[in-house]
C-alpha cells in the first residue's frame, strides 16, 4: 500500500512539476508589480495623498528600486496630464517636479501649465462667442429675456468642429512637452 501524503506535500509536488520561472518571467512580473504600484500610488496622490506619504513609500525600497519606482511614477503622473483637467494636471505636475527635482523639469512644467491655460482661455472665448451669436439669432427671432437661459453649445456643429481643431493643436503641443518630461 502507498504512503499517505499531506495536502502540503501534494501541493509542493505540483509546484515542482510546473517548474521555476525564467529570469524573463520574473522580470516581467516585477515590472507589472511596479506598474501597478505606480498607478495605485499616482491615483492616491491625485486624490489628495500628501507628497510626504509618497516619499515614505518610496523610501521603503533600496536606492536602485526607489529610483526605478520614481521613474515609473513620473511616467504615470505624466500620462495623467490632460487638457481641460486643470486641477488634476496641476497636481500631477506638482508631484513630477517634486520627484524629479531639476530645473529643466520645472521649466517644462511651466510650459505645460501655459498650454493648459491657453487652451482653457481659448475654450471660454469660443464658448462666449458662439453663445453671443446664438443669442443674437434668437433675438432676431424675437425670443429673448427669461425665455433663454443658455445656448446649448454641444448641439452647435460650429462649436464641435472648432473644438476639434483647436483641441488637436493644443494636444500636439502638450504631447510634445509630456514626451520631454517623461523619463528616458
Amino acid at each position: 500500500m502507498g504512503e499517505m501524503k499531506s495536502a502540503r506535500e501534494i501541493a509542493l509536488e505540483k509546484v515542482d512539476k510546473l517548474g521555476k520561472l525564467t529570469e524573463e518571467e520574473v522580470k516581467r512580473q516585477k515590472d507589472e508589480e511596479r506598474a501597478l504600484w505606480a498607478k495605485g500610488m499616482a491615483g492616491k496622490f491625485l486624490d489628495g495623498l500628501a507628497l510626504d506619504a509618497v516619499v515614505k513609500e518610496l523610501d521603503k525600497h533600496d536606492k536602485e528600486e526607489r529610483e526605478f519606482r520614481k521613474s515609473v511614477l513620473v511616467t504615470v503622473l505624466t500620462e495623467a496630464i490632460q487638457l481641460g483637467q486643470i486641477t488634476k494636471s496641476e497636481r500631477s505636475l506638482e508631484g513630477i517636479c517634486y520627484l524629479r527635482e531639476d530645473k529643466r523639469t520645472a521649466e517644462i512644467a511651466g510650459e505645460i501649465r501655459d498650454v493648459c491655460q491657453q487652451y482653457e482661455q481659448a475654450e471660454e472665448s469660443k464658448k462666449a462667442e458662439i453663445d453671443a451669436r446664438g443669442r443674437e439669432k434668437l433675438h432676431q427671432l424675437r425670443i429673448s429675456g427669461s425665455a433663454i437661459k443658455t445656448v446649448n453649445l454641444a448641439d452647435r456643429t460650429e462649436y464641435r468642429e472648432g473644438q476639434q481643431t483647436s483641441t488637436q493643436s493644443y494636444e500636439e503641443k502638450l504631447r510634445g512637452l509630456k514626451a520631454s518630461i517623461s523619463p528616458g
